[in-house]
């Protein structure tokens, strides 16, 4: 009972988290697979856009636009903190099917431009900030150090389109109406009944080359991209990881299902005679597997209730990982009815195997003799199949568990060129609306830079736009030097001076930024050696020309740079960290934008770092908002946490599978002493060694065990396949997993022929001759 109960947790948990990943869709959306998300070929979405994706569309009943921010939140009688923000249009809980909890939801007149400021609160925020008070509606807030009104509070659980504290009424500015301002990520829209999403995509695209024509300077090269619910709510990548887990979970069942009915058939073996005698009085095989299947379904019935309850448990913890987060993780009718129907089947293949496996042909039952110690061939082979099903499912689980560990391995242990010890990192937004000019923002940030220095527990401070191993913008490198093959494009962000010692990076030749390169004086760029390999092969890059492009062509956007140094290489943009891109760095004065990291690099031992960055940043503008505040090292951690935890996962799933496995051969190999007790019994008495009675063991064992390696790891190959695109570094057929794998089997295949071949040791050659 107890395997079964493992197995059908495993199997309830797994399916609970598919059926919200695939089915359910975000918590508490109404028909979430009516929902696609729409933005465009530069992953971004210009506000004019949406609008008239909005009036022109056929497909979809309604389209919303969000964008994700931070906001500084303060109460009366809290202090301010740094709470994940998204601005939504006026009719985004109305598409989505959602209302709040208590108070009311976004009209139109929230978002125009002079409007009180209003927010809505999530039931986290509700509950930690303003303790499930429902007076709080209609009461004020300080965002950003402007007093809002909160309007509602939303249902427990809803975090569209991610995990966030507010909602607040999207407000476009004359300048995110241009066409050429980037102004969110993401649109959101509603299918119509019965319309697919191919047609929604085709109808967009349309409408984005009627733009493209009318608007070339800024729409030439945009088109739209409509991704359905799975796409975006799961993503291919993370798909793959689920229906991986799903897999290793139906095999831990497998295994589960063949160990029990191997069990059984070894207990039943003492109910042959019994059986046999049944036959011969008219009783049909038939009958008596009809029986066997009913023990067994009232077996695994009463280890699908203890599995209910360890599989409540189990959810209770992954609601916590990052692999499940966002999903609506409950044991509700779907999930009950599949766990019965797991426990019914499980029961019924086990106990009618196990019949079959008592009832054998009537000729074998009638000619047994218990007193000649013959085991039956035909019933030894039947358990021997069982065996092998199992080690080859072992094997399965176990090599595409070292697959993933080895994966994750890679990308964790890989040189990104930084040191990360005692680095931190935040990311300050500096509204245009306070900061507009490019001496505002650098003034403002030199400041906080100021104040972090005189820290005796901090060593140094730079900013940088982009996160080590992040994605960085792209620009095209049109050639102006006649230098060699040059890439076509490069990885390009501005810095302050400093950026690259803070980091843990090196200047190999020329010189780093310097104060001295702000506005006004002639532009200057770094270069990575990445970069420089591939465009001055052989040649010293400092003093060398680059022009930079953000559209490819030489228009009033391109600049032209003299390249003063070169770097080490830093990965950015690959988020394997396996190689290094080519990357220009440019001097923050001369490029200036709001969106900053700032790069703190703690003394060691020192504690202190974080709050010592959000009171300088809080000193300086109590309205500007510290997000994203963490080591580098946690900060990197979290970007492969999927897939460190669906490999743990994988890795439970093969220890459980080897436990399995190993009981199994282990019932085997003792049912086989135990027929051949007599026959042991007298090799004893005639002078067989230790070593020929424990070679006896090893060989029975080694008939399923050789099967079910090969049958194995043919799997493994082929399963692991399937998840090659989310492999870094090592291969589906890796050898050194394939010889881990056979060596952890072959140590769990000892222990569990040990016991037997103990066993046979300790026969007395008079005991087993008394035998029946």
């Amino acid at each position: 009972m107890a395997i079964l109960a493992v197995a059908v947790a495993v199997n309830a948990v797994v399916f609970a988290v598919v059926n919200a990943a695939f089915v359910k869709g975000p918590v508490l959306v109404r028909d979430p697979q009516r929902l696609v998300q729409i933005t465009t070929t530069r992953n971004a979405v210009y506000a004019p856009d949406y609008l008239e994706w909005r009036a022109r569309t056929k497909t979809l009943q309604d389209v919303a636009l969000v964008r994700g921010v931070f906001h500084t939140l303060a109460s009366q009688r809290d202090g301010p903190d740094t709470v994940f923000t998204t601005e939504v249009t006026p009719n985004t809980f109305g598409l989505l099917g959602v209302s709040p909890r208590i108070g009311r939801d976004f009209v139109e007149a929230d978002a125009v431009a002079g409007a009180e400021p209003v927010v809505m609160l999530s039931h986290s925020l509700w509950q930690t900030r303003c303790g499930a008070d429902p007076a709080v509606v209609g009461s004020s807030i300080l965002v950003d150090g402007t007093p809002a009104t909160v309007i509602g509070v939303m249902p427990e659980g809803f975090t569209f389109p991610s995990d966030q504290g507010l909602w607040t009424p999207l407000i476009p500015t004359a300048a995110a109406l241009r066409r050429d301002t980037t102004y969110a990520r993401y649109a959101y829209g509603r299918l119509r009944s019965g319309t697919p999403v191919a047609s929604a995509r085709l109808e967009l695209e349309g409408i984005g080359q009627q733009l493209a024509s009318a608007f070339p300077g800024t729409n030439r090269d945009l088109r739209p991209v409509v991704r359905s619910a799975d796409e975006w709510f799961v993503g291919q990548g993370t798909r793959r990881l689920y229906l991986a887990v799903w897999g290793a979970a139906v095999s831990v069942l497998l295994i589960a299902c063949t160990n029990v009915a191997g069990l059984l058939a070894v207990r039943g073996t003492a109910r042959t005679r019994e059986v046999a005698i049944q036959l011969a009085l008219g009783a049909s095989r038939w009958r008596l597997l009809r029986q066997g299947a009913i023990d067994g379904v009232l077996l695994a019935g009463a280890g699908g209730v203890l599995g209910l309850g360890v599989s409540q448990f189990a959810l209770a913890t992954l609601r916590r990982v990052p692999l499940t987060a966002g999903l609506d993780l409950q044991m509700d009718g779907a999930a009950l009815a599949y766990v019965t129907a797991v426990s019914v089947a499980t029961g019924a293949i086990a106990g009618t195997l196990s019949s079959a496996h008592v009832t054998g042909r009537p000729g074998e039952l009638s000619g047994l003799s218990n007193r000649s110690g013959a085991a039956s061939a035909t019933s030894t082979r039947r358990l021997d199949v069982l065996v092998s099903v199992e080690i080859a499912l072992a094997v399965l689980l176990v090599v595409g568990a070292g697959v993933m560990m080895r994966s994750v391995q890679n990308v964790t242990s890989a040189n990104i060129g930084v040191r990360t010890e005692g680095l931190w990192t935040a990311g300050l937004y500096l509204p245009p609306d306070r900061y507009a000019s490019a001496d505002m923002r650098h003034r403002v940030l030199d400041a906080i830079r100021e104040r972090l220095v005189t820290n005796p527990g901090i060593e140094a401070v730079a900013y940088g736009a982009v996160a080590p191993t992040d994605v960085a913008p792209l620009m095209t490198l049109i050639p102006e030097d006649g230098g060699g093959a040059s890439a076509a494009t490069a990885a390009a962000f501005p810095i302050t001076p400093g950026y690259i010692g803070v980091v843990g990076g090196a200047i190999l030749a020329g010189r780093d930024i310097s104060p001295a390169d702000r506005s006004g004086a002639p532009l200057v760029a770094l270069v990575n050696q990445r970069l420089a390999d591939v465009r001055w092969p052989g040649r010293d890059p400092v003093g060398q020309r680059l022009g930079l492009s953000p559209d490819g062509t030489p228009s009033s956007t391109a600049v032209s740079v003299s390249i003063v140094g070169v770097v080490s290489n830093i990965s950015q943009g690959d988020r394997t960290r396996q190689s290094f891109e080519p990357i220009v760095y440019l001097p923050y004065a001369q490029h200036p934008q709001p969106n900053m990291f700032v790069f703190v690099r703690g003394r060691p031992g020192d504690d202190n770092v974080a709050a010592a960055i959000r009171q300088a940043v809080y000193l300086e503008d109590a309205r500007l908002t510290v997000a994203a505040l963490w080591r580098l090292e946690e900060r990197l951690d979290r970007a492969f946490a999927s897939e460190r935890h669906s490999s743990a996962l994988l890795g439970a799933f093969a220890s459980a599978a080897l436990g399995l496995a190993a009981v199994g051969l282990y019932t085997v190999v003792a049912y086989r002493v135990r027929l051949r007790t007599r026959e042991l019994g007298v090799r004893v008495a005639l002078g067989a060694t230790p070593r020929r009675v424990v070679g006896w063991v090893a060989v029975t064992a080694a008939g399923p065990i050789g099967v079910g390696v090969t049958a194995g790891a043919g799997l493994a190959v082929m399963a692991t396949r399937l998840l090659a695109s989310q492999l870094v570094g090592v291969s589906a057929s890796d050898p050194q997993v394939m010889g881990g794998a056979l060596f952890v089997l072959s140590s769990a295949a000892a222990v569990a022929c040990w016991v037997p071949a103990r066993r046979a040791l300790r026969i007395e050659p008079a005991t087993a001759l008394r035998m029946d």
